[in-house]
């Protein structure tokens, strides 16, 4: 389940997003800017303006809802393909559930995000993903 401070974010998140498709998705908005640092902000607004409004209002009812994906670690154990998992430091991103993933998942890889240039990270972890699946 969600921990007190996670439930609040996506709860929040689902306030926000509900209103997608009867106001648009520039709804959506304020969750980037302000929030993350500038240069991420455009990026990630660069991707997130061209949702669909029904998949986000169905996505953020989905994770406000709680329903979890995995039941066990046994769960985790049967992801057969890589994974990258990268650690978060607050209250809606325990460091505790990123170690667990990294513990049941085989082919995992954790990258800590402090002081990484993500987007160099990311396009490895792709490019080594791509070369395992040719």
């Amino acid at each position: 389940g969600y921990t007190p401070a996670q439930a609040e974010a996506f709860a929040g998140m689902d306030a926000v997003a509900s209103r997608a498709v009867s106001e648009g998705i520039d709804v959506l908005r304020p969750m980037y800017f302000g929030r993350l640092p500038e240069a991420m902000a455009e990026r990630a607004w660069a991707l997130a303006s061209g949702f669909d409004p029904g998949s986000v209002v169905a996505t953020s009812r989905f994770v406000a809802s709680g329903v979890q994906p995995f039941g066990s670690t046994e769960d985790l154990a049967g992801i057969p393909v890589p994974t990258l998992v990268v650690p978060g430091a607050d209250p809606t991103h325990p460091p505790e559930l990123a170690a667990l993933y990294a513990e049941s998942i085989a082919r995992c890889t954790v990258v800590s995000a402090v002081g990484a240039d993500m987007s160099r990270v990311l396009g490895e972890f792709c490019d080594s993903v791509t070369g395992a699946v040719a």
